[in-house]
């Protein structure tokens, strides 16, 4: 986790534990984060609620990282009245 964000390369680990079935707890503890830090990436690499093959949530790495991208690009400085 660089700078408080996932890098490319932590969701590609975290596709692959997800699909080799591992509990999000494991996921965090291999990535040192908060299982709810997982938790909401596995929110943010899914596509309106789609499930895998053993009814959890899909996961798409690709997803993730272009979902973060546009929120990086929407947020910005609030601008204040005078």
């Amino acid at each position: 986790m660089i700078g408080g964000y996932f890098s490319p390369a932590d969701r590609q680990q975290i596709a692959e534990m997800w699909a080799a079935y591992q509990p999000v707890s494991v996921i965090a503890c291999a990535l040192m984060v908060d299982p709810s830090t997982v938790h909401r990436e596995l929110k943010l690499g899914n596509e309106n609620g789609e499930l895998d093959e053993n009814k959890r949530l899909a996961y798409n790495p690709e997803l993730a990282q272009l979902r973060f991208q546009e929120n990086l690009r929407r947020r910005g400085r609030r601008k204040t009245t005078k």
